[in-house]
């Protein structure tokens, strides 16, 4: 509130000309395709993506639109983006995948998706995290078995030793570590 009272003052005022550079503060508004794919605008992101508009752009924290949609569970935006040739293969800044973000997300559907883009199943992030330790995590058992029957590995760990079943005990869901402990026999 200040902040904008502040702003306010400066613009009547003239002085915001006489700041130096370095002190004049600009509001950084994501680009249109960001923000149509954040507030799940089917349209506007057919609209813009058909002005040339590049399916692989990626937000400050390096999370491309895929990742944006899919860690949403949005399956509409997600087939847009890969009709639109969006890359499945890139990594945001932490390493992870759009197949991770989707395996978080719960929704087999659009992990389906992916996996049929041909998705990497077992790639691991930074912290060795995979999307089947991702899924395990948040109890979404669908996409747990979706995962496993792509040949996702249950008895990979990441960096500290976790394996998904591990990942899975956080996650509470009893029918998810039953079923990553008998897939990691």
């Amino acid at each position: 509130m200040l902040y904008r009272s502040l702003l306010a003052l400066f613009l009547a005022t003239g002085l915001m000309a006489v700041l130096p550079a370095a002190a004049q503060i600009t509001v950084n508004r994501p680009p249109a395709l960001i923000e149509a794919v954040r507030t799940g605008n089917v349209d506007e992101l057919r609209r813009l993506l058909a002005q040339d508009g590049n399916p692989n752009l990626q937000d400050q924290d390096g999370r491309t639109l895929l990742m944006l949609a899919a860690g949403t569970g949005n399956i509409a935006l997600v087939r847009i983006l890969l009709d639109a040739r969006a890359n499945v293969g890139l990594t945001d800044r932490l390493g992870n995948t759009v197949l991770y973000w989707a395996a978080g997300s719960g929704n087999v559907d659009v992990v389906q998706a992916l996996l049929d883009a041909e998705a990497p199943v077992d790639q691991q992030n930074r912290e060795g995290v995979t999307p089947l330790m991702a899924a395990a995590r948040g109890g979404h058992l669908a996409v747990v078995d979706r995962l496993l029957e792509a040949g996702a590995d249950p008895t990979r760990t990441d960096f500290t030793g976790r394996s998904a079943a591990m990942w899975a005990e956080e996650s509470r869901v009893r029918a998810v570590v039953d079923r990553l402990r008998a897939a990691g026999d």
